[in-house]
């Protein structure tokens, strides 16, 4: 069962799925990407209906905090998550 808050976004094809992540995190570039990997289970046993993408972005500099709101933004959009993100415990 999906979080209460969550709509669900199909892409029909992971090539999909992963090239519109990457145009719209490249488009906003926070902190100069120098590298975008993808890893757990999307590139182990394949993605069921409720898992996430693991993606580590590697930057040039530390995110400011316009980077980070411009990156949780977009990532949240793509998922169709539409309730609140709590934050990361620091």
């Amino acid at each position: 069962m999906l979080p209460s808050g969550f709509w669900h976004v199909a892409f029909t094809d992971m090539d999909d799925l992963i090239r519109t992540v990457l145009d719209r995190v490249l488009a906003i570039d926070p902190g100069g990407i120098v590298g975008v990997y993808l890893y757990g289970s999307s590139t182990s046993t394949g993605l069921g209906p409720e898992s996430d993408v693991d993606l580590l972005l590697v930057t040039r500099r530390s995110l400011t905090p316009q980077d980070r709101a411009s990156l949780i933004s977009t990532l949240l959009g793509l998922s169709g998550w539409k309730g609140h993100a709590e934050p990361s415990p620091a």
